[in-house]
């Protein structure tokens, strides 16, 4: 059995296998629009709640995003970390208020003999 991933928690972007979502609703939910025998077929969400069953599994509820009004139970091992959505992390790498005008990209028009094209500086 997979072991399940340390940055998983809640408020965390994953991706489930569609062979995972055959054991929940999400298969008569979305199984008209997708074929569910696809190779690699992948749905991705964002985890809401954590618990623990009693056999002490993990289990998320996740929110996915072809089905936003449902919540699935999925365990913590079928689930693939994408990336975290924490708003307190501290970093900032997605703010562009502090850039600087010399950081934005200029703009210019080169002119040559058959036709003029757009040429971006760095």
């Amino acid at each position: 059995m997979p072991v399940m991933s340390t940055n998983l928690d809640v408020n965390v972007h994953v991706s489930a296998p569609a062979h995972f979502l055959k054991r929940t609703g999400a298969m008569a939910l979305l199984g008209e629009r997708y074929n569910f025998n696809a190779p690699r077929l992948r749905f991705s969400g964002i985890t809401t709640g954590k618990s623990v069953d009693q056999d002490n599994k993990a289990l998320f509820e996740v929110v996915l995003d072809e089905l936003p009004d449902d919540t699935l139970t999925l365990d913590g091992t079928s689930l693939t970390v994408m990336e975290r959505n924490d708003a307190d992390d501290g970093g900032d790498d997605n703010n562009l208020e502090h850039a600087d005008a010399s950081e934005e990209e200029e703009e210019v028009v080169v002119e040559s003999d058959q036709s003029s094209f757009y040429q971006k500086l760095p």
